[in-house]
C-alpha cells in the first residue's frame, strides 16, 4: 500500500504524512472485507466489493480532479513499471537460444532445491486447501497437474509455480467453487501478459493492499481465534509456534519448525498408546498341549511366576520403554510370586524399530 519494503528500519516511515493515508485507506477497506465476508458467504459479495472499491476510488479521483500521472506519483496507483509491450510466442524460444548453458548447469544444486521445495509446497498447500474446502483432494492428480503446468509455462519462458493457498482460500471464502473461477483468472492473467504493464497501472494500490490485508487477517482469525475453540492446546501451541517462527525467520524455517514440533507431538502422543492387548499369568494362559497330570500340577503351582504380555500395533522406543517399565513393576511386585519368565506375544505387532530392539 505504501511502496515500502517492510522491515524494522522502515517501520517508522509507514506513518509518514505521505504514507499514513494510503495505509489507513487500505486497512479500512481490508477490515470491511473481513467484516462482510464473515457475515455472508454469497459468491457475488467479494466481486461486488472489489469492483465497487475500484469504482468508488475512481469516482473520488474524478471528483478531486487528480490525473492518472498525479495519482501514480502520490502512490495511489500501482507502478510505474518498466516499459513492456507484452509477451509474444517467440519470447521463450529466444530465451532458450540465448541461454548460457554452462552457467545453468552450474546451478544444478539450486535447481534441485527449487524442485524439492516446489514438491513439498504442492503437498502442503494441497493439504491446506483440502482442509479449507472440507473436500478430499487426489494428491497424485495435483502433483501431475502441477508438473504438466510447469512444463507448459517453462516453454513460454515462465517460472516455477504451484498451488496458491491464499488465492484458493479467497475463492473458497467467496463461495465460488466452479472451474469458471480458474478460467476467468487465466483469461485475466493472459490479458495482462499480452497487453504488458500499462493495464496494471490502472489498479489502485489500496484495493490490492486491502485485499492482502483481508487475506492475512482471515488466516489469523481462523488459526488464532477460531482454532482456540476447536483444537487441543498442544496443537494450538504448535500453530502459535509456527506463526512466531515465520514472522521472525521466514516461511521455510517456520514450516521446518512446525514439522519438527508435530513429529515430537506425535511421538509423545503415540508413546502413551497402550501396546499391551492383554496381561496374563501362567494360570490364565495355557498351551494347547495335553500333558500328564503331574506336569499340569507343576505348571499350576508355578503359573504365577509366568508373566504373559500380548502386544499389538507398532512398537517404537517410546512404547518399548513403557513396556519395560511394565515388566519391571511386575518383577518388583512384593505381593505376587517372584517373576521367573516374561513371555512377549508379538503375533498382533505390525512393526518394531531398531531402538526398541535395543530396549528389549
Amino acid at each position: 500500500m505504501t511502496g515500502l519494503h517492510i522491515s524494522l528500519h522502515e517501520l517508522p516511515h509507514l506513518f509518514d504524512p505521505g504514507n499514513r493515508y494510503l495505509l489507513l485507506a487500505g486497512l479500512v477497506y481490508g477490515l470491511i472485507l473481513v467484516g462482510v465476508s464473515r457475515k455472508t458467504h454469497h459468491f457475488l459479495v467479494m466481486p461486488t466489493l472489489l469492483l465497487g472499491g475500484v469504482g468508488i476510488f475512481y469516482a473520488i479521483l474524478s471528483a478531486t480532479g487528480m490525473t492518472h500521472q498525479e495519482a501514480q506519483s502520490a502512490k495511489w496507483l500501482l507502478g510505474p513499471f518498466p516499459e513492456s509491450d507484452g509477451w509474444t510466442p517467440t519470447t521463450g524460444i529466444d530465451a532458450f537460444r540465448a541461454a548460457n548453458w554452462p552457467l545453468i548447469f552450474n546451478q544444478a544444486g539450486n535447481i534441485g532445491t527449487i524442485l524439492l521445495i516446489s514438491i513439498i509446497s504442492v503437498l502442503l498447500n494441497s493439504g491446506a486447501i483440502e482442509l479449507s474446502a472440507r473436500q478430499d483432494i487426489d494428491l497424485d492428480h495435483e502433483l501431475r497437474s502441477a508438473g504438466w503446468a510447469n512444463l507448459l509455462v517453462g516453454l513460454g519462458g515462465g517460472t516455477v509455480g504451484f498451488h496458491s493457498l491464499s488465492i484458493s482460500r479467497l475463492v473458497l471464502g467467496m463461495g465460488a467453487r466452479s472451474r469458471i473461477v480458474g478460467v476467468v483468472a487465466a483469461i485475466l492473467c493472459a490479458t495482462m501478459l499480452i497487453m504488458g504493464t500499462k493495464a496494471v497501472t490502472l489498479f489502485p494500490r489500496i484495493i490490492l493492499g486491502g485485499l492482502l490485508f483481508y487475506l492475512g487477517m482471515h488466516f489469523l482469525i481462523e488459526w488464532l481465534y477460531d482454532a482456540w475453540f476447536r483444537m487441543t492446546r498442544a496443537d494450538y501451541t504448535i500453530v502459535v509456534l509456527i506463526l512466531a517462527c515465520v514472522a521472525a525467520f521466514g516461511y521455510l524455517p517456520g514450516v521446518g519448525v512446525g514439522i519438527f514440533a508435530c513429529i515430537i507431538l506425535f511421538l509423545v502422543n503415540y508413546s502413551q498408546v497402550n501396546v499391551i492387548k492383554q496381561s496374563l499369568s501362567g494360570l490364565q494362559r495355557h498351551s494347547n498341549v495335553d500333558r500328564p497330570a503331574r506336569h499340569a500340577q507343576i505348571l499350576e503351582a508355578s503359573g504365577e511366576s509366568f508373566h504373559v504380555l500380548q502386544l499389538r500395533g507398532f512398537i517404537f522406543f517410546g512404547t518399548a520403554n513403557g513396556l519395560l517399565e511394565r515388566v519391571r513393576q511386575r518383577a518388583n511386585a512384593a505381593k505376587q510370586s517372584p517373576l521367573q519368565f516374561a513371555l512377549l506375544d508379538f503375533r498382533d505387532v505390525s512393526g518394531i524399530d531398531s531402538s526398541s530392539v535395543l530396549s528389549f
